[in-house]
Protein backbone atom coordinates (compact mmCIF):
# COMPACT_ATOMS: atom_id res chain seq x y z
CA UNK A 1 0.00 0.00 0.00
CA UNK A 2 1.19 3.30 -0.96
CA UNK A 3 2.03 5.81 1.64
CA UNK A 4 -0.61 8.12 1.71
CA UNK A 5 -3.26 5.69 1.46
CA UNK A 6 -3.15 4.77 5.34
CA UNK A 7 -3.00 7.92 5.81
CA UNK A 8 -6.37 8.29 4.38
CA UNK A 9 -8.13 6.23 5.99
CA UNK A 10 -6.87 7.10 9.30
CA UNK A 11 -8.10 11.13 8.61
CA UNK A 12 -11.38 9.20 7.73
CA UNK A 13 -12.25 7.82 10.97
CA UNK A 14 -11.28 10.89 13.03
CA UNK A 15 -14.89 12.53 14.27
CA UNK A 16 -15.79 16.02 12.95
CA UNK A 17 -15.98 18.97 15.40
CA UNK A 18 -19.07 20.04 16.41
CA UNK A 19 -20.29 23.56 15.00
CA UNK A 20 -20.99 26.38 16.59
CA UNK A 21 -24.13 28.50 15.94
CA UNK A 22 -22.75 32.36 16.19
CA UNK A 23 -25.08 34.95 15.87
CA UNK A 24 -23.92 37.57 14.18
CA UNK A 25 -26.14 41.11 14.44
CA UNK A 26 -27.77 41.74 10.76
CA UNK A 27 -26.36 44.58 9.39
CA UNK A 28 -29.09 47.49 8.69
CA UNK A 29 -30.46 48.03 5.38
CA UNK A 30 -29.41 50.91 2.71
CA UNK A 31 -33.03 49.87 0.96
CA UNK A 32 -36.29 48.54 1.87
CA UNK A 33 -39.34 46.61 0.83
CA UNK A 34 -42.90 48.14 0.71
CA UNK A 35 -43.98 45.70 3.11
CA UNK A 36 -40.71 47.13 5.60
CA UNK A 37 -41.44 50.74 4.49
CA UNK A 38 -45.25 50.23 5.45
CA UNK A 39 -44.06 48.72 9.14
CA UNK A 40 -42.11 51.73 9.44
CA UNK A 41 -44.46 54.22 8.67
CA UNK A 42 -47.19 53.07 10.47
CA UNK A 43 -49.41 52.35 7.23
CA UNK A 44 -50.61 49.58 4.77
CA UNK A 45 -48.89 48.22 2.10
CA UNK A 46 -51.06 49.19 -0.58
CA UNK A 47 -51.11 53.05 0.78
CA UNK A 48 -46.94 52.59 0.17
CA UNK A 49 -47.52 51.03 -3.48
CA UNK A 50 -49.80 54.01 -4.26
CA UNK A 51 -47.64 56.50 -3.06
CA UNK A 52 -44.18 54.58 -5.11
CA UNK A 53 -46.48 54.84 -8.33
CA UNK A 54 -47.40 58.68 -7.68
CA UNK A 55 -43.22 59.46 -6.93
CA UNK A 56 -44.09 60.48 -3.38
CA UNK A 57 -41.82 58.03 -1.97
CA UNK A 58 -38.36 57.82 -3.96
CA UNK A 59 -37.66 54.73 -4.76
CA UNK A 60 -35.42 52.41 -7.18
CA UNK A 61 -36.09 49.49 -8.87
CA UNK A 62 -34.02 46.65 -9.41
CA UNK A 63 -33.96 43.26 -10.82
CA UNK A 64 -35.85 41.47 -13.77
CA UNK A 65 -38.97 41.52 -11.86
CA UNK A 66 -38.37 45.51 -11.44
CA UNK A 67 -39.31 45.29 -7.16
CA UNK A 68 -39.50 48.20 -5.75
CA UNK A 69 -36.50 49.06 -3.37
CA UNK A 70 -37.05 51.96 -1.23
CA UNK A 71 -33.91 53.97 0.18
CA UNK A 72 -33.71 54.10 4.01
CA UNK A 73 -32.13 57.63 3.78
CA UNK A 74 -35.13 58.73 2.24
CA UNK A 75 -37.76 57.48 4.69
CA UNK A 76 -35.89 58.86 7.16
CA UNK A 77 -36.07 62.00 5.06
CA UNK A 78 -40.03 61.59 5.10
CA UNK A 79 -40.32 60.86 8.41
CA UNK A 80 -38.59 63.79 10.00
CA UNK A 81 -39.50 66.64 7.53
CA UNK A 82 -43.22 66.58 8.97
CA UNK A 83 -44.40 67.02 5.22
CA UNK A 84 -47.93 65.55 5.26
CA UNK A 85 -47.22 62.27 2.53
CA UNK A 86 -50.95 62.22 0.96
Amino acid sequence: MPASIPMLIENSHKPEKPSIDIQVPQKEKLALTPAEAAELLGMSVNSVYRLLHEGKIPSVKLGMERKFLIPRGELIKILTSGEIIK
